[in-house]
């Protein structure tokens, strides 16, 4: 099954690395452009999915602003971390960035209320939650100084281990967690019964492969990317909690455009940000395909087990408002839910969907 899959598995990881949202324009355009934005991400130039983006997000961009507004991309962590990015946008050494999961909290810690667990159950919540509350997170955005340039769907995160099958409470209570997202995941790995050993995302492959830790929640694409799935066991890819990714720009630099352009942009951005979560879906989808077609084996936990996580899990919800994310903002998106699911729940289980479709 491994010498089979080795091929695929290969071309996965070319197309499926996570990349940034953007990348770099023609130089003839940067030339002739009044506003060009410095943009940073961790992730490397060399993937499909950047290419999807550089054709889309920056073309549309150029276009709909007559080539005065485009983009400097900063590729594969050459201006540091995401906490160096969100340091250097407030000091105007850059004007934007792509932020996954753990940037995303350090720079609008609101958007915590997203990943609790077990508080989606597929990303057709997610698009009513994001249509319902659009304006609320923008305007939460804005308050922290930033600009939501795109919300992406990081994944319904898995959990990997080296070396347990994580099927019942007993075996999360042996793991070591790898963390490095902030105070909500480790609070939901307390939660599972691990024990969290917060490190530095340059570190998480190097302690994963040196054993320093032997368990992790990460987004497929991700996991695949790092070939960390060659030395993991155990995936289990029931849909814990829900992680977004985003695009921000500082707010200096996005009030700094015309109005003109600002409005042109902000047209464009719901179509934009709907292609791309649509492809990073796809894309999470097939990695984690891929890895499991390698020999990764997929666990699968009973009813019972699930329940009592839940229950484990539950108290977080109440425990972080306040301190994350204000209690009303959680009952806002309760709200929302009880009336989407009241309507499309029943629908969403007779069509048999996943929680991958939208």
């Amino acid at each position: 099954m491994r010498r089979s899959n080795k091929f695929y598995v290969s071309i996965c990881i070319l197309l499926c690395l996570l990349c940034g949202m953007i990348g770099l324009s023609e130089a003839k355009k940067k030339k002739n452009a009044k506003y060009v934005w410095k943009m940073a991400t961790v992730a490397p130039d060399a993937a499909y999915l950047s290419e999807f983006l550089r054709d889309s997000l920056v073309t549309k961009f150029e276009k709909v602003t007559n080539n005065e507004v485009t983009v400097d991309m900063y590729w594969g962590g050459i201006m540091g971390d995401e906490e160096d990015y969100i340091t250097k946008m407030r000091i105007g050494q850059l004007h934007g960035c792509v932020l996954s999961v753990g940037g995303v909290l350090m720079a609008c810690p609101e958007m915590g209320v997203l990943q609790l667990p077990f508080l989606f159950n597929n990303y057709a919540e997610i698009a009513y939650i994001r249509k319902k509350l659009g304006k609320r997170f923008n305007d939460i955005y804005r308050k922290n100084g930033y600009k939501l340039i795109g919300w992406g769907d990081q994944d319904f995160d898995q959990i990997y281990s080296t070396k347990y099958e994580m099927k019942t409470a007993e075996e999360f209570r042996k793991c070591r967690f790898l963390t490095h997202a902030g105070l909500l995941e480790q609070e939901l790995i307390k939660a599972l019964g691990g024990s969290p050993i917060p490190v530095g995302v340059p570190e998480v492959v190097p302690s994963v492969r040196a054993g320093v830790c032997d368990t992790a929640i990460s987004p497929a694409l991700w996991w695949l990317g790092s070939q960390l799935y060659t030395i993991t066991k155990y995936v289990n890819a029931y849909p814990f909690r829900y992680s977004p990714a985003t695009l921000v720009v500082a707010i200096k630099s996005w009030d700094a455009l015309p109005k003109k352009h600002r409005n042109a942009i902000n047209k464009e951005l719901p179509q934009l940000e709907k292609n791309l979560n649509k492809k990073i879906h796809e894309i999470n989808r097939k990695c984690l395909k891929a890895m499991i077609d390698y020999g990764v084996k997929e666990v699968k936990m009973n009813n019972e087990e699930i329940e009592y996580i839940k229950k484990k899990t539950k108290p977080m919800w109440d425990k972080l408002a306040g301190k994350l994310y204000p209690k009303k903002l959680l009952d806002e998106i309760l709200y929302h839910l009880k009336i989407y699911r009241s309507k499309y729940a029943k629908k969403d289980k007779d069509q048999g969907l996943s929680y991958w479709e939208l």
